[in-house]
């Protein structure tokens, strides 16, 4: 039977009730505590003592032991024996504890308990009261669930603070029972781990030497997180830098990376009953993106001019660093503020400490905005400098800009669209000794444009357009070669820029151009009764689309000025925008009159529920009436292919085929396939000929995964080019699952063509923080933020 002391609930209740009707109020009291036991209780000397399955609840406090005290004249609760206490999502088991019921402080000796994803034990520990930080003596903390963990930490004090951070002092880690590392102070963060806590990454390779490269992260505040990096190189010598990361409190929460996946799938999306409430549910979403972050390092480089590539390159100085800074603000939600900004050393310094870098961005630009958006328009202020002068860039000093969103006109069934800015531009090229003056110049633009979709027998769709453009340049080039020599000094990727002796100008221009033109589709369907498992397919729908969209512009100005090259076409293999706005390169705008023709395919099936694009085709060529980009007759022939049957097959294909003797030909093709559970495949291949910007190319690359048992995986991958029948790269790993880790050994194989670069790779990561890991590395180009 169980029996509950009534003195003990009496006490606890009159503790907790309302104060006097002449005493002033008071902050709320604690709630009554209610204490059961099995074996009943007795009351001595002012103690109330429970003994058998003693319970004790309070403010969502459950405590469980064999044998409780409760002393009134200190309110405190003393338990013995198999104590358990459950309190704001942790479990703490000890031999014995003390309870304060006013603050409710909880102290207990040789304990365990759970603060996911650690499990910890100790000699002593204690809590001032709930929600507050949790202080351990002697403690040993792991996350494998285990008798005998692969690993764990033995500090000599940890303090854990809920939804923020841990602090070690005199720390030990353990692999097993041998103890591996030493840190007499350390902090993890529990809000931002990607940045915080210690990476140790030692090895070798032929271009650093033997190498050891270290970083360790702390939290400043809840928002702040600062970062030391510490690197050696034995032929390049000591690289130390400093990172600060800030994050507001409200962006400090689990989300998805890809914010867009985000706003689709958001739990808190989905609860929206209401536009208001969805559009709230959005904008919280988008501001949990805001963040800053300050990154700096250093390096005096013993050997600057070592080339670890098979390009050339100019002799460049010892001291080398890099500082950037990059931050997403919102005043409001409608008010941001943006900043992107990278000083470097020298054209160099990218390539050789942060290839991952070089690869996404090798050229960063240095820029920042403030936005103001509505739901008509969007005003913003934009300022662009040249802080590398080694590299190309476009000053805005600054740019101003309203972009009026497509917009209906009164319920007419017309809709408007339009932009205006006005920028003073200054076209800075790289100081390299080529020998290209600079130039500068200030600009209006203001473009108007008008469509009124129609649907005409049911079924045919028209969309007309019509715009103006005026544009205001202080400063115009004399001819048109010369135009066109400014803006391709850089456009010809696989030659080196050709020098300018001098740049003729000419006096202000006012540049009025017209837009014409039309887009026109239909669609025919037909459904097909077909059942395929194996194919994916749960009956199958066939629609055709045929469409045009025909281009007219015409520079209603005859002057032989031409405007100089600020916003101007770029390299690409595609066929560039036909439309405005969507045509961006303001300043190579010259009349024009073409038609891209095409036809797309979906062939659509039923899966969960939903329409899936099974198949999807889209091919399409353009008829150059008049193009002065591209003097032939036709485009190229474009096919796009999209096929996935099922969820473990995916095939991609983009080709291009010339239709007359003049041309370049393209073939990108992908192919993923799981043929299995355990492994998995991907095969891509590109494929260039004789095009006028880029060097002819066979590009096969290829990775493949292949796990073997519940223990062991294997990999490969590479890239290999046909062309000068080069293996450029070749990566072999081991997987091994150790329990609470995952280990791999890869092979590296790196041919830049003048030199070759092998190495090794050795990784352990921890699977229950994954962003926790140790490396090993012996890699000439390994994937951490710097590199040997």
């Amino acid at each position: 039977m169980r029996f509950r002391p009534l003195l003990c609930a009496l006490l606890g209740l009159l503790a907790s009730g309302s104060p006097a009707a002449d005493e002033p109020s008071q902050p709320a009291q604690p709630g009554p505590i209610e204490i059961n036991s099995s074996r009943g209780a007795r009351y001595v000397n002012r103690i109330a003592i429970a003994e058998g399955d003693v319970s004790i609840q309070r403010d969502g406090t459950s405590i469980y032991a064999d044998y409780a005290e409760y002393r009134l004249d200190g309110r405190i609760c003393i338990l013995i024996g198999h104590v358990r206490i459950y309190r704001d999502g942790r479990l703490i088991l000890a031999d014995r504890a003390t309870y304060h019921l006013d603050s409710g402080q909880i102290e207990t000796e040789k304990f365990d308990g759970s603060q996911l994803p650690f499990l910890f034990s100790g000699r002593k520990g204690r809590t001032p009261g709930k929600d507050q930080p949790i202080t351990l003596d002697d403690a040993i903390l792991t996350t494998h669930d285990s008798e005998k963990p692969d690993y764990h930490l033995r500090a000599k004090t940890v303090v854990i603070y809920p939804d923020d951070r841990v602090v070690y002092r005199d720390v030990r880690l353990y692999l097993g029972q041998v103890p591996v590392l030493y840190f007499p102070y350390f902090v993890t963060s529990l809000n931002q781990p990607a940045e915080s806590g210690f990476t140790i990454t030692p090895g070798q390779s032929s271009t650093a030497g033997l190498f050891l490269l270290t970083k360790y992260g702390f939290p400043l505040t809840n928002a702040l997180t600062g970062q030391v990096q510490l690197d050696y190189r034995t032929k390049r010598g000591f690289a130390p830098g400093l990172n600060f990361y800030y994050r507001p409190a409200r962006a400090n929460r689990t989300r998805p990376n890809n914010l867009l996946t985000g706003l689709i799938d958001s739990d808190e999306d989905n609860r929206a009953s209401t536009p208001a409430e969805r559009a709230a549910a959005v904008s919280r979403e988008i501001r949990s993106a805001e963040q800053s972050r300050l990154l700096t390092y250093f390096i005096e480089d013993q050997d600057p001019n070592l080339n670890r590539t098979g390009l050339p390159r100019d002799p460049i100085g010892k001291g080398r660093y890099r500082i950037a800074a990059q931050s997403l603000h919102f005043f409001t939600d409608d008010f941001t503020f943006r900043l992107n900004a990278t000083k470097l050393s020298d054209r160099y310094l990218l390539e050789d400490f942060f290839r991952r870098d070089v690869v996404s961005n090798p050229q960063p630009d240095s820029q920042a905005s403030f936005s103001w958006r509505q739901d008509r328009f969007v005003i913003s202020l934009v300022t662009r400098i040249q802080l590398n002068t080694f590299f190309d860039a476009t000053e805005r000093l600054p740019e101003l800009s309203v972009e009026f969103k497509r917009q209906e006109i009164a319920n007419l069934g017309i809709f408007y669209e339009g932009e205006t800015s006005a920028a003073k531009l200054r076209r800075n090229f790289a100081s390299d000794g080529i020998g290209r003056p600079d130039y500068g110049f200030f600009r209006f633009d203001t473009f108007h444009q008008f469509t009124a979709p129609r649907t005409f027998f049911g079924w045919l769709s028209v969309v007309p357009r019509a715009g103006v453009r005026l544009t205001y340049y202080s400063k115009t080039a004399s001819t048109q070669a010369m135009a066109d020599q400014l803006a391709q000094t850089t456009f010809n990727a696989a030659q080196a820029p050709a020098p300018i002796p001098g740049i003729t100008t000419a006096g202000d221009l006012w540049r009025p151009l017209v837009n014409l033109g039309f887009e026109s589709s239909f669609k025919l369907s037909r459904v097909y009764n077909i059942q395929s498992r194996a194919l994916g397919l749960d009956r199958l729908q066939h629609v055709v689309q045929p469409y045009v969209n025909f281009s007219y512009v015409e520079n209603l100005n005859k002057q032989t000025r031409v405007p100089l090259p600020a916003d101007r076409r770029q390299p690409t293999t595609a066929l560039e925008p036909i439309d405005f706005p969507q045509f961006t390169a303001i300043d190579s705008i010259q009349p024009s009159a073409v038609a891209r023709v095409g036809v797309r395919q979906r062939f659509q099936t039923k899966r969960d529920a939903l329409t899936f694009n099974w198949l999807e085709l889209d091919s399409y060529f353009q008829r150059n009436f008049r193009n002065p980009y591209d003097r032939a007759v036709t485009s190229n022939f474009f096919q796009a292919v999209r096929f996935r049957p099922v969820p473990w097959v995916a095939f991609a294909v983009d080709t291009q085929f010339p239709l007359a003797n003049k041309g370049f030909t393209e073939v990108n093709t992908a192919i993923r396939f799981m043929p299995a559970a355990n492994a998995e495949f991907e095969i891509g291949h590109r494929f260039l000929n004789k095009n006028p910007f880029f060097p002819d190319s066979s590009l096969l690359t290829y990775r493949a995964y292949y796990r073997i048992d519940e223990n062991w995986a294997v990999g490969i991958s590479g890239r290999y080019e046909f062309d000068d029948r080069t293996l450029e790269n070749q990566t072999y790993t081991i997987y091994r699952d150790l329990t609470s880790f995952v280990g791999s050994f890869s092979a590296v194989v790196n041919n830049n063509r003048k030199v070759n670069d092998i190495g090794f790779i050795f990784t352990f990561t921890l699977k229950d923080l994954p962003r926790i890991s140790e490396s090993l590395n012996i890699n000439p180009s390994p994937t951490a933020a710097t590199t040997p």
